[in-house]
């Protein structure tokens, strides 16, 4: 298994209304950007000594690090300078080398040639620029604070930076949308260049500002059926462009999926760093745990009060979750089934056994079904079922 890494920037200049993510908009001079980079330093170093000290696999001196992606919030907000400082420390402990992939979420107002090239050259080699849509009415309706011109401009510009990886993220099913305002705008951004996309259905939930409005009958929830045939059309689009469908909500030109997310979906080991982050370790042999899941404190404040003042502990920091074997075999099948490489039975085998031949009537019947095929290699989803996730993980969990 490979090691990822994961570093939360939570501060933005604006929260998007269909937004429930660790984020807080936060006037640019007010973000505490010297105090929250040595926060994520301290936890770094507190959790290397816990790796050393710990029953956990993984993360040690010298591990080889796959891939380092910070998210947000709003991370292309930080200075280059904070990034290459994290990024030179994460070096310092485990192996990096020009195959670690290292990507940054970055909003198209917050990015020019200087801030660019301060990226690259602090170790940025993948950009994951969040567009969302090119309908101006749609941007400032959702409370996106770039227009579409900035956004076109941003990924051209990319264009120019030879060995950096562009991906773009667009949300179809925004109130008024057709299918082939959808199209369009699909064919316009993959006509740029990008290498990687990842589109989302508009979701409406609780606790972001979008639900508010739907309760309240201010704007429409998302039409089902009309986003179902947008997930269509964006498999046909982008198989035509040669940008298939390697995830459920994500599309490559061969060679350029994101590891990270890939880690994800692989149920690989990551460390999580900053305010709200999730890390997910393996227990060693003989641990009455399969695994543990960490999550951070949510608020910056809160999480930076604790690292900064030492409170280097469970209590300080994190919630430890510990996950079964069971339960690990669920979450294993669950994130693999949304791959359009499905889930490979020898990887299965090394981590749970023969557990995988309990579940042969359901692979049986979303086979019969049309929502898997299989092999003596793997099960894969077809596009069936990758359309209807939901009822084949249903299906398989029963």
């Amino acid at each position: 298994m490979r090691n990822h890494i994961y570093i939360h920037f939570p501060f933005c200049l604006s929260k998007c209304h269909y937004c429930d993510f660790n984020s807080y908009p936060t006037d640019r001079d007010a973000i505490p950007f010297e105090a929250y980079t040595q926060a994520l330093l301290n936890e770094l170093a507190y959790r290397c000594r816990l790796f050393e000290e710990g029953g956990l696999h993984g993360f040690g001196k010298q591990t080889p690090i796959d891939s380092i992606y910070i998210g947000g919030g709003t991370p292309s907000l930080m200075r280059p300078r904070d990034v290459d400082k994290l990024l030179a420390a994460i070096r310092k402990i485990f192996t990096c080398d020009t195959m670690t992939e290292v990507t940054i979420e970055a909003n198209p107002e917050t990015l020019n040639a200087h801030t660019i090239d301060g990226f690259v050259r602090s170790g940025i080699n993948r950009f994951s620029i969040g567009i969302q849509s090119l309908n101006n009415k749609t941007l400032k309706q959702f409370r996106r604070i770039h227009s579409a011109e900035q956004a076109l401009a941003v990924l051209e510009l990319l264009n120019r930076y030879d060995g950096v990886k562009t991906s773009a993220d667009l949300i179809f099913g925004f109130p008024g949308q057709g299918v082939d305002e959808w199209v369009g705008e699909l064919k316009r951004v993959m006509g740029l260049g990008i290498n990687h996309l990842s589109c989302y259905a508009l979701s409406c939930d609780r606790g972001s500002s979008y639900y508010e409005k739907v309760k309240r009958g201010e704007l429409p929830p998302p039409d089902p059926d009309l986003v179902g045939h947008m997930l269509e059309a964006t498999y046909d689009v982008a198989e035509t462009a040669g940008i298939g469908a390697y995830e459920i909500s994500n599309f490559a030109r061969e060679g350029f999926e994101c590891r990270h997310n890939l880690g994800y979906w692989r149920y690989e080991p990551y460390m999580g760093l900053g305010a709200g982050a999730c890390g997910q370790y393996y227990c060693k042999e003989g641990s009455s745990d399969f695994l543990v899941r960490e999550v951070n404190r949510y608020s910056p404040d809160d999480y930076m009060r604790a690292v900064l003042k030492g409170q280097a502990d469970a209590d300080g920091i994190f919630t430890p979750e510990k996950i079964s074997r069971d339960q690990a075999v669920f979450e294993y099948l669950m994130m693999g089934l949304r791959l359009r490489e499905g889930i490979a039975v020898s990887d299965f085998r090394s981590r749970f056994g023969d557990l995988l031949e309990g579940y042969q009537g359901e692979i049986d019947h979303c086979v019969h079904d049309g929502l898997l095929e299989t092999d003596n290699l793997a099960i894969r989803p077809t596009r069936k079922g990758f359309i209807f996730n939901n009822r084949l993980v249903l299906r398989m969990m029963k």
